[in-house]
């Protein structure tokens, strides 16, 4: 069945299997393609844009990802994890004669939240949508890594710096998609890799640089074979730990990676499934970052998730819908950021634990709550069957949260990420826009042009030195973290800020869209005759420059 998205106009498909599980879950057909869809839960989701605050209870400073603009009280984590907190006393009745979306938008605008979301972690407080972390700057939606710097979407490593959706890795730099690689820089979907730079679609390579397509080999640079002696020699006249031999290195690696195929898509050991970064799951579709998955559509990031669609950020948990970030929780529905052992929650935001809750902000061990108002379980559900019939009329229900209601402007959420949109164009949408982000500019006190070229060459007195972005001009400086990291593995210093780097990354990685493609292989020992007939769903678009192969015949050409 084919629709109009009722926000951009373009046309979309809503699938049987999707019909299916609307029916399963009671709830209409949505009304916004999938972008527009993915656009309004991402809107709720800032990661890494941070404010100095102040706890409205306690009055101590504190790290914060909300604007100093907002009307409601930020807490302080022990303030708003405490006993002392009460959301139940911003409660209100529901008024049948107001759209829904408004009330919710009041209550939105006066209970309070907490400052950050982040648990068990120690030494980190610019991280958010965290857990487990120590010593860590700037890591956001990360678990569990030590001495770890500039991250996203990234868990399990130490000793890292500028790493995005990398697991288990340790002394490694600006790696994208790397996982168990040990010293390895610049690299991108490798895995048990030592001491190599620059290698791409690799596995099990120690001493490799330039290097795409290759699996368990030592010693090869643009994928020919060196000894040990020529290949330290070769290594040394590339002069990677300059700044002028990388770049020059990265230009001529770019053009030599075009040669070689790449698979259509990471789709390791799935069933029935398209997407990207899929493993180990089953009939999940049009999704990506995925693992052990089940029954899962336009399912963005997931562990050990089943029956969920329209949701990012799915781990463990089942059937949900149109939601964002539902950590180990079970029917949560229309509802963004919901802490673990939650369920059957509706258009609710930032609960903890909570069951039997519809429209609800900040509970904490809470059930049959509407607007943060108690009722005894029968009254619940008469209120809720009532409230659903009100929303059926003033067409609320099954919209998800309008993007006025967030609690942050477009631009500091990761929507302008992936969707990046202007001032105006977030105007006509009836959303908000910051003018005043975090930064500073004009302020360096050291120019990009004076900067060393090797690490070896710069001293202490750069700890002191503010220095300007070659990309956005936001100043940024170098801290002692950092130097020490630079300097044990012979790094030369940055020149674009840690905004910059992050947005490289994100580039880097194919976008979370699906082209109908056939396979380009020509191969005449690949068991085809002229061009191979497979055809896929792939995250290369028609116009892009690389050979893109199907799986059979990507394994038949590079291993």
């Amino acid at each position: 069945m084919n629709k109009q998205c009722a926000k951009c106009n373009k046309t979309f498909q809503i699938t049987d299997q999707d019909l299916a599980f609307y029916k399963k879950i009671d709830v209409p057909m949505p009304t916004h393609c999938l972008d527009c869809r993915m656009i309004n839960l991402m809107c709720w989701r800032n990661e890494r844009v941070f404010y100095t605050n102040q706890c409205a209870w306690c009055r101590q400073s504190v790290i914060s990802c909300f604007n100093k603009k907002v009307t409601f009280p930020i807490l302080c984590n022990d303030c708003w994890w405490s006993e002392k907190f009460n959301p139940l006393t911003y409660g209100r009745e529901i008024d049948f004669n107001k759209p829904f979306f408004e009330q919710l938008k009041t209550l939105i605008n006066e209970a309070p939240v907490g400052n950050l979301f982040i648990a068990s972690s120690e030494n980190s407080k610019y991280t958010n949508l965290c857990v487990g972390n120590k010593n860590c700057y700037m890591v956001t939606a990360s678990d569990y890594n030590e001495n770890a710097y500039y991250l996203d979407n990234c868990n399990y490593n130490r000793d890292v710096i500028d790493l995005g959706f990398s697991h288990h890795n340790e002394l490694c730099y600006e790696c994208i998609d790397c996982e168990y690689c040990y010293n390895c820089m610049y690299s991108q979907n490798s895995r048990h890799c030592n001491y190599c730079y620059f290698c791409i679609d690799s596995s099990g390579l120690t001493n490799c640089v330039g290097c795409i397509g290759i699996k368990n080999d030592t010693y090869k640079i643009f994928n020919k074979q060196y000894s040990q002696e020529e290949y330290e020699q070769k290594l040394a006249t590339l002069a990677l730990n300059t700044y002028t031999g990388r770049e020059k290195f990265k230009s001529e690696f770019m053009e030599f990676i075009l040669k070689y195929p790449r698979r259509f898509a990471s789709v390791e050991q799935c069933e029935d499934s398209t997407g990207n970064y899929l493993k180990r799951s089953s009939n999940c579709k049009h999704s990506f970052d995925l693992e052990a998955c089940e029954n899962c559509s336009y399912t963005i990031f997931g562990n050990n998730a089943k029956d969920c669609l329209d949701v990012y950020g799915a781990t463990g948990n089942e059937l949900g819908y149109y939601s964002c970030a539902l950590p180990e929780n079970n029917r949560i529905f229309f509802s963004a950021i919901i802490w673990p052992g939650s369920s059957d929650v509706y258009y609710s935001y930032l609960c903890r634990t909570a069951q039997h809750c519809f429209g609800c902000v900040s509970l904490h061990n809470n059930k049959y709550c509407i607007l943060n108002k108690q009722y005894s379980e029968h009254d619940y559900k008469q209120l809720k069957f009532k409230l659903i019939k009100h929303m059926q009329k003033t067409g609320e229900w099954g919209e998800f949260m309008p993007m006025d209601i967030s609690p942050w402007a477009y631009n500091e959420t990761i929507a302008n990420d992936y969707y990046p949109k202007n001032k105006d164009e977030i105007s006509r949408l009836n959303g908000k826009w910051e003018d005043t982000l975090p930064g500073s500019y004009h302020q360096e006190t050291l120019t990009m042009d004076k900067l060393p070229n090797a690490i070896k060459e710069v001293s202490d007195v750069m700890l002191e030195a503010v220095l300007s972005c070659m990309n956005c001009s936001r100043n940024f400086r170098i801290i002692k973290h950092e130097l020490t990291f630079y300097r044990n593995l012979n790094i030369p210093l940055p020149r674009l800020c840690s905004t910059c780097r992050y947005i490289i990354r994100k580039k880097l990685r194919n976008p979370r869209q699906l082209w109908q493609r056939r396979c380009m292989c020509t191969q005449p020992d690949h068991n085809h005759q002229g061009r191979c007939a497979t055809e896929f769903e792939t995250t290369y678009s028609p116009d892009r420059k690389e050979l893109i192969y199907c799986e059979d015949c990507y394994q038949k050409e590079i291993y």
